[in-house]
């Protein structure tokens, strides 16, 4: 609620006040003063009243504020990604440590609560035996994070029990990995992917969005 309004809504029911008062000391009869002691008990009321209708209407028009970015191993630690005004859509990996991360930033002033996450890997500019399969990271497995569909699909469902704060953020880690196979023991090594650019689509569903939040992301393996 706005000063101004505030202010005139406290005025007036000060002005109740004041008048129900002398109108309850100089009344004639018992039911005259009763009748203004009711008066008085609204006057007294009305304030209280409007501050729980505007927390209402306030707590009714929050939202969450979801934005969808990607970030590389250059970005971290986390407190670089947490300062980051706008996150990046595109951004250039390393073909020896081809990893990167998916970020949810949330700037609205609630929680963004029944957070359902969609990615999906849409096509890859490489057309080779070394053509990019996407994994999620070990770095995720210890976290609330996505579940492998398929080869191209990655799902996370929040739940009851997770969301993300206000003007905080989560991140989730991906590996860019290959079908080939160099080593297998003592644990299997898989070849890296050739240099182009991988093209993803993320979908974000969260309590209080009017409509899912869409972004297009792209890596790119250098």
């Amino acid at each position: 609620m706005s000063k101004p309004r505030w202010g005139f809504i406290t005025f007036v029911a000060a002005i109740l006040i004041l008048f129900s008062a002398y109108r309850i000391f100089t009344a004639s009869n018992f039911s005259d003063a009763a009748g203004w002691v009711q008066v008085l008990l609204a006057a007294v009321g009305l304030p209280i009243l409007w501050h729980e209708l505007s927390q209402i209407r306030q707590a009714i028009l929050q939202k969450p504020s979801i934005e969808i970015g990607v970030a590389s191993v250059k970005d971290l630690p986390l407190s670089k990604i947490r300062s980051i005004k706008t996150l990046p859509k595109n951004i250039t990996v390393s073909k020896g440590y081809p990893h990167f991360m998916l970020v949810i930033q949330n700037h609205g002033e609630i929680s963004a609560k029944f957070v359902k996450i969609h990615l999906e890997f849409v096509r890859s500019s490489q057309k080779s035996l070394l053509s990019p399969t996407v994994k999620i990271s070990e770095f995720s497995k210890e976290k609330k994070g996505f579940q492998a569909e398929n080869n191209v699909d990655f799902m996370l469902n929040g739940g009851l029990d997770w969301g993300i704060h206000p003007n905080d953020f989560e991140v989730f880690s991906f590996h860019l990995s290959t079908v080939v196979v160099k080593q297998t023991e003592p644990h299997e090594i898989r070849e890296n992917p050739d240099s182009g650019e991988c093209e993803f689509l993320c979908t974000v569903w969260a309590e209080g969005l009017s409509q899912p939040k869409v972004e297009k992301l792209v890596v790119k393996i250098e």
